[in-house]
């Protein structure tokens, strides 16, 4: 399973940093791949919960018994706002492998080259170094439980922190639910700013329950403008009602008996 995911290596558009360079023309040697990502437009709450846990849990395991956080600042990369046809676009790439051959390894010798034989200059029977000829190469802690994580939201449950989602959800529609509000007041250019106070916390309750109408957050500003316009004239009924209740300069009040 490991090896699976390490041979994201192999394709640029997943890799760090061959992506980044141009299909690899600086000649870096990709290091780390992308384990998981989200867009802004469209938003998928469920990605972007697991990217920002997964983030958090990836780095704890790469600095698992170390003093401070040299391992994961290394190990784990993340790329915010890369410009998409879509919108922004957010990635975490994960070193795979640490250890291993130097970057200028020849390759292995083989039996019928000569003693002595430098690859560098002679002709040598050895083959290319792909990066564990001496076989020192392990795969990363980071690695390790980016693939377990992913492995998990494949297969196992779609969301790692389902608290971390709520949170997240709930952000989401109180942003929403706030822009659809400013958009439904518009048409009603005399009310005041007490007025929209009052109405939006008289409609609160049935507001909020615009929440369940939705998915990922998001609020529907037909709805909102709805239940906007029937709590504003719940609440202008009700001032009416209490002008025509109140005594009446000149004339005598009116005591209940």
């Amino acid at each position: 399973m490991l090896a699976e995911y390490a041979a994201y290596l192999e394709d640029d558009y997943r890799c760090w940093p061959s992506w980044q360079t141009s299909w690899n023309r600086r000649g870096e040697v990709p290091t780390h791949v992308e384990l998981f990502s989200y867009t802004e437009y469209p938003l998928n709450l469920m990605d972007k919960s697991n990217f920002r846990t997964a983030a958090t849990l990836i780095r704890c395991a790469a600095d698992e018994n170390c003093e401070g956080t040299e391992n994961s600042d290394e190990q784990v990369v993340q790329i915010d706002g890369s410009s998409i046809h879509y919108g922004s676009a957010y990635s975490l790439y994960v070193q795979v492998y640490e250890g291993g051959c130097d970057v200028e390894c020849p390759g292995t010798h083989a039996e019928e080259c000569e003693p002595g034989c430098d690859p560098d200059v002679d002709f040598c029977l050895g083959d290319a170094c792909e990066g564990d000829c001496h076989k020192t190469r392990t795969y990363t802690k980071a690695f390790r439980e980016a693939v377990s994580l992913a492995e998990y939201v494949k297969w196992g449950y779609p969301l790692l922190d389902e608290e971390d989602h709520s949170e997240l959800e709930s952000e989401v529609f109180e942003e929403s639910l706030q822009e659809a509000l400013h958009e439904a007041r518009k048409a009603y250019d005399l009310d005041t700013d007490e007025d929209h106070e009052a109405i939006v916390e008289h409609a609160s309750e049935d507001l909020y329950d615009l929440k369940y109408e939705g998915s990922d957050g998001e609020v529907s500003w037909i709805r909102t403008a709805e239940v906007y316009a029937e709590h504003r004239d719940e609440y202008f009924l009700g001032l009416a009602r209490e002008i025509l209740r109140g005594a009446i300069t000149g004339q005598i009040e009116l005591i209940a008996a």
